[in-house]
């Protein structure tokens, strides 16, 4: 793979648009735990009980990946930090890959928050 070298600072700006997009997908997550307790708060049949437990399965892996994502990318901008006050850049090759990993993964998470908003309002909708 030809890695790719740019600016410490685009690296930077990188971090905080992913740390910020952690926090959407932390509240976003959370917005639809509360839903979902309250709307399964009115539900008399069982018939919606394996559902509701996918979904709480669901909420509960997005916020650890979500979670998970956020310290690495912390620890990762903690690497770049020392890299530029020490000016090694000995050791650029391996962040440049390990930055466009994490941006894979990242976008990845991105679209599984996306299906999984889509599924749960489409429930949410069958449902009420």
């Amino acid at each position: 793979m030809e890695t790719k070298f740019v600016s410490i600072g685009v690296l930077h700006h990188d971090h905080e648009v992913w740390s910020k997009e952690m926090d959407f997908i932390k509240e976003g997550i959370s917005f639809f735990d509360k839903k979902l307790l309250e709307v399964t708060s009115k539900f008399t049949d069982e018939s919606r009980k394996v559902e509701v437990e996918k979904f709480q399965n669901q909420i509960a892996i997005l916020l650890k990946v979500a979670d998970d994502t956020k310290e690495k990318v912390e620890a990762h901008e903690i690497q770049l930090k020392s890299l530029a006050s020490d000016k090694k850049f000995a050791e650029g090759e391996e962040l440049m890959t390990y930055h466009e990993d994490m941006n894979q993964n990242i976008s990845g998470l991105m679209k599984e928050y996306i299906d999984f908003r889509a599924e749960f309002r489409a429930w949410l909708a069958k449902c009420l």
